[in-house]
């Protein structure tokens, strides 16, 4: 099964003590499941991790977390998925046209889910057969 996570997940998966935190850990314990991101996915969640942006994000949450822990969530990342080139067709779909580059890797590697909390994505309900969903739903699916 191939699937995508919205940058949200990553966030919330590595702040916040929340089911999302949990999903990112069942999600890496499936083996018929892979996680893909193309460059430019990668790497909006690598500036979103920034120290300098996510700080503000950082306050909100009860953890201490360093620059370190940063490095090696990221890498832990980097680890357990499938990094693509960026798709060369490009979708203008989302109301929210950072999400697009969501949709274009869906499209280009046929996946079977994007799973976000983002409601522009979420709105979509589906793209092209991907089914967008947010993590509780993924995890009915799956168990």
């Amino acid at each position: 099964m191939k699937i995508i996570l919205d940058t949200n997940i990553y966030i919330s998966s590595f702040v916040f003590d929340s089911h999302v935190e949990n999903f990112y850990l069942e999600i890496l314990k499936k083996d018929e499941i892979d996680i893909y991101f193309s460059d430019e996915t990668f790497d909006e969640l690598v500036k979103k991790l920034d120290l300098k942006e996510f700080s503000s994000i950082l306050a909100k949450s009860k953890r201490l977390i360093g620059r370190i822990d940063i490095d090696s969530f990221i890498q832990n990342i980097k680890t357990n998925s499938i990094i693509i080139s960026d798709p060369t067709e490009k979708v203008v779909i989302c109301r929210d046209p950072n999400d697009n580059k969501f949709l274009e890797l869906a499209k280009a590697i046929q996946a079977d889910y994007i799973i976000s909390g983002d409601k522009d994505l979420l709105d979509l309900s589906e793209f092209e057969g991907v089914r967008i969903v947010k993590p509780s739903e993924f995890l009915v699916k799956i168990d």
